[in-house]
């Protein structure tokens, strides 16, 4: 027997019969039209609205904005303008691409970065630390690397603001820290 291929669970807008969109309206809250109506059935772990027709689920809100919409291409996302999961307020929905939703997730400090990443090692306050003693020149980036439990080329990476940019370390966003005066985490000019 072969098994069925799962599609990704938001791109997945089920049946739009009057029945179950019935269903639908029954599992939300709806309140003022500029208030969020939350979704009051099964949710994701992510705190998105799960609802299930049959075989098939998606996410609550993609099917908020079919139900009032009609049917959504798959390649398109819904994005909140609340930026609250389980809302399905229809007026706070709004269709996008992946781009749009990466840099909707970005503007609002939703995407995984840093210490909040699952396999982190460091903390922004080790990375702060990191730049300080660099900055003093007492100890090499191979030396700072051990201290702090990472390899050398995650300091680097660091120092040069190739990772960890979003936690201000007194330095520029870019720039070549070991190619600069020992002990400076500022670029070296270019001449």
């Amino acid at each position: 027997m072969k098994a069925r291929k799962p599609g990704p669970l938001a791109t997945r807008t089920p049946s739009l019969d009057t029945k179950t969109v019935a269903r639908f309206w029954s599992k939300v809250a709806i309140g003022h039209e500029s208030e969020c109506w939350l979704w009051t059935g099964a949710k994701k772990d992510t705190g998105y609205g799960a609802f299930r027709v049959g075989n098939a689920t998606c996410t609550a809100s993609r099917y908020a904005y079919a139900a009032k919409h009609g049917p959504i291409d798959p390649q398109m996302h819904v994005l909140h303008s609340c930026d609250n999961p389980p809302c399905c307020n229809p007026e706070h929905l709004k269709l996008g691409t992946v781009a749009d939703n990466s840099t909707d997730k970005v503007k609002r400090g939703r995407h995984c970065h840093g210490s909040k990443r699952p396999l982190a090692k460091l903390t922004n306050e080790q990375v702060m630390a990191i730049a300080k003693l660099w900055a003093t020149g007492a100890l090499s980036q191979k030396e700072i690397a051990t201290r702090f439990g990472v390899n050398q080329s995650q300091v680097s990476r660091l120092l040069n603001r190739k990772r960890w940019r979003h936690v201000d370390v007194g330095a520029p966003k870019t720039g070549h820290c070991n190619r600069g005066t020992r002990g400076s985490i500022y670029p070296m000019e270019k001449q």
